[in-house]
């Protein structure tokens, strides 16, 4: 496929300069009208950050549940003396770097017009979806997304390893990941050989998580490593349970749950109409490549937390593999 450098490097600078001035509103909401941040952001993390600054321990003197690189970014930030203005530059910057990503997935397929709907359609989400607002979200999905674009297995395990150290539910992307491979020329038919690379990406993940505890326990000591581990793997069943109790979950009410989810799905109608056409379409006429049902698998594995918490930041992981798949549907349609 012949590359226009010139077009690429305008559709590069159109992703930036958009998801750049969603945050700017964002941010001068915030800023100059008395809008509130998240209440994570002002209850837990610039605490966190500024906490361990000043001489705290982080996981003990200092509790979340996300975890140490996500942190790491926190604190980093707080540093600067400008935390929200920093933050949010770097929330414009991962979500056009992630529209950039599926410009590029798609065009690395064949199909660059593809990747530009798709690229709009994500950053045209991302406000309705509490995806400009600060988060661990946003740098995970371009970690995930790297990993669907590099071939190493070192290198996917590396990257979503990082995506998990961001936000734990990035994981649930493996099984896309996974499913990419196969669908990819590259996968080999022999099955030693397929089970080596699992064991290669296995490494190189948990390689990852070891060396990311093990910075935490030497820049502050061995019980913070232990602990941030604790909390943020080792509570999931406390955490499903907490919010099973306070909140409307799909096992606690799944009427209620459905209609709520209904109410919240309203805005993305269109780009899941359009999405349903791609599967069925791809299905029945055209050979699948594998964006389609890598998209599908990714996009339902990342939804999933929604049956804990009902919140639109949860459809948030899975909007970029949405866009892909609402993305075919308006171009089939258009070709029709």
């Amino acid at each position: 496929m012949k590359l226009n450098v010139r077009e690429s490097a305008i559709n590069i600078l159109i992703f930036y300069m958009l998801n750049l001035s969603l945050v700017s509103l964002r941010y001068v909401r915030n800023a100059f009208t008395n809008g509130n941040m998240v209440g994570n952001v002002t209850e837990v993390w610039y605490p966190f950050a500024t906490g361990v600054l000043n001489g705290g321990l982080p996981y003990i003197n200092h509790w979340d549940n996300k975890p140490p690189i996500f942190h790491f970014l926190n604190i980093i930030i707080a540093g600067t003396g400008h935390y929200m203005l920093t933050f949010y530059i770097l929330i414009g910057i991962a979500n056009g770097t992630t529209a950039v990503l599926l410009w590029k997935w798609s065009r690395d397929a064949g199909y660059e017009r593809i990747g530009v709907v798709a690229g709009i359609t994500y950053t045209g989400l991302l406000p309705l979806y509490v995806g400009t607002v600060i988060n661990p979200r946003p740098f995970a999905m371009v970690a995930i997304l790297c990993a669907l674009l590099v071939s190493s297995p070192l290198s996917k395990g590396i990257l979503i390893a990082i995506a998990g150290l961001f936000s734990q539910f990035s994981i649930l992307a493996i099984p896309g990941l996974l499913l990419h491979k196969y669908l990819d020329s590259s996968w080999s038919c022999e099955t030693p050989k397929n089970f080596i690379w699992i064991i290669k990406f296995c490494i190189a993940g948990l390689a990852t998580v070891i060396a990311t505890y093990g910075l935490v326990g030497i820049i502050w000591n061995p019980e913070t490593a232990i602990r941030g581990f604790e909390y943020n793997w080792l509570s999931t069943g406390e955490y499903v349970s907490g919010y099973t109790q306070r909140e409307l979950t799909a096992w606690s009410d799944p009427i209620s749950w459905g209609t709520a989810q209904i109410t919240r799905a309203r805005s993305m109608i269109p780009a899941l109409i359009f999405s349903m056409a791609t599967v069925i379409h791809w299905k029945r006429n055209r050979p699948w490549v594998s964006l389609v049902p890598t998209s599908i698998i990714c996009a339902t594995f990342l939804i999933f937390p929604i049956v804990i918490r009902p919140t639109s930041i949860y459809w948030l992981p899975a909007l970029p593999f949405i866009s892909i798949l609402a993305s075919f549907g308006i171009w089939t349609i258009l070709e029709e």
